[in-house]
């Protein structure tokens, strides 16, 4: 058991990070797809571990998104997402695809240690 927060069991699907940031001369896209990307997004919640916006700090403009998604290749992944209306009509400039691993945090109720010898291998 960890010392100071609970142990949960490890997310067993593939976890992906996209970053999208928008292409600044195609902010239309943004507002003219906003209820179908939302659409998208609600039939597909459960893909989602979690996704939104991006702003600078103390900006009120978006910047871009961000994704966790669960997917069993990058392949799927990019299927899956080619299908959302802000990807379909290319809001986004810059698309950056990360492996992630949701390793601790209040939403997830703990963290996926029990102690450090255990995730010390994995860790560097």
């Amino acid at each position: 058991m960890a010392k100071f927060a609970p142990s949960i069991e490890k997310i067993s699907e593939k976890v992906f990070l996209v970053l999208a940031y928008d292409d600044e001369t195609n902010r239309a896209v943004r507002e003219s797809h906003l209820d179908g990307h939302l659409k998208f997004i609600e039939i597909n919640y459960k893909r989602y571990l979690t996704c939104g916006p991006l702003r600078l700090p103390e900006e009120k403009i978006i910047i871009g998104s961000f994704f966790m998604v669960c997917a069993e290749n990058e392949q799927e992944l990019n299927e899956f997402l080619s299908q959302d209306p802000y990807f379909k009509n290319e809001l986004y400039e810059k698309i950056r695809i990360l492996n992630a691993t949701p390793a601790a945090g209040s939403w997830m109720g703990g963290v996926i240690w029990n102690n450090v010898e255990e995730i010390r291998p994995n860790a560097s």
